[in-house]
């Protein structure tokens, strides 16, 4: 039985990295108990990750909100979750990580890929970006296929194509077709979608219906998902907690919220995924972010609530 830890959006900028005296060690020190019942921590890393000298005479997209994190941070933060065996793989089909263009996003791939780090959902063409990262259990000796897509849409160029590279479209149809493949070749399959509304600015009613309301697309494109083969479908996006759904033999997490990073006061959950060949069980802890992540006190009031289907 392998052991996912999932978490939604995450980046290492804004009001919470510039704290006077903030530490990678510090950042995830509230949440560290919980990473390390995983074998695999999983995430969407938001925005890229490149250093000055790297994007010196690049312009940044005009958008309201732009993402990069010091890729040496990001470096230290995830070395300290891999801790002596544990695999990180992050997903990179977002609405962010082309924040500096095309360049950025080949900056920040290497940087992860200096650092470890596996990735998927982006790629130098449709078929690379469709592709999954595999992650090989040594504990439990099973193997783990990932995919990622996007259904964001902010700039249609974003998107790979036959020849032109980007990060993966969500459409049915390929995510079907990808699914199928990857059973072939891995014990288990997990499927993670950028999806839903982006809102800047929630009242508590808003946010109280997102939470309880996936949008259409997000249940179409996640039940075919699980219908084509996958196990479980983890969503991030919103920047809240949307709830799990049971459906059929899979698990849904249609949105994780958010990690840590650029999104102070916005809510979170961590999710301890267990994957059986008998059936998959998933577990919530709900956390916020102040200074770094940490768990709720009561657990139970914002716990994301399963529908069953």
């Amino acid at each position: 039985m392998a052991t996912i830890i999932a978490a939604g959006d995450t980046n290492f900028i804004g009001k919470i990295v510039s704290v006077p005296g903030m530490t990678p060690e510090k950042i995830i020190g509230g949440v560290s108990n919980i990473i390390e019942k995983g074998d695999v921590f999983f995430c969407n890393f938001e925005g890229a990750a490149a250093s000055s000298e790297e994007l010196k005479g690049l312009t940044a997209r005009k958008k309201t909100y732009v993402f990069n994190s010091d890729p040496g941070f990001v470096r230290k933060v995830f070395d300290i979750i891999k801790g002596k065996e544990r695999e990180v793989v992050v997903s990179l089909a977002n609405n962010h990580l082309q924040d500096f263009g095309s360049y950025g996003a080949i900056r920040t791939i290497e940087n992860l890929k200096s650092s470890g780090i596996q990735y998927c959902g982006v790629g130098t063409d449709e078929r690379t970006a469709r592709a999954p990262a595999i992650i090989n259990v040594k504990r439990t000796n099973e193997r783990i296929a990932f995919l990622s897509y996007s259904a964001v849409r902010y700039i249609e160029s974003d998107f790979a194509l036959k020849s032109r590279p980007g990060i993966a479209k969500a459409e049915v149809s390929s995510v079907k077709e990808d699914v199928a493949n990857a059973r072939k070749d891995a014990d288990f399959v997990v499927v993670s979608f950028h999806w839903g509304p982006h809102p800047v600015r929630l009242t508590r009613e808003q946010e109280e219906k997102l939470k309880k309301s996936p949008e259409d697309k997000q249940i179409r494109l996640a039940h075919a998902a699980i219908d084509a083969g996958a196990d479980i479908v983890i969503g991030h996006g919103p920047h809240v907690i949307q709830n799990i759904e049971k459906y059929k033999k899979g698990m849904i997490i249609y949105s994780a919220g958010n990690l840590v990073g650029n999104f102070t006061d916005r809510k979170g959950a961590l999710f301890e995924i267990e994957l059986r060949k008998d059936g998959i069980d998933v577990k919530s802890y709900p956390i916020r972010n102040t200074v770094g992540p940490f768990l709720t006190k009561d657990e139970t009031k914002e716990a994301p609530k399963a529908l069953l289907r």
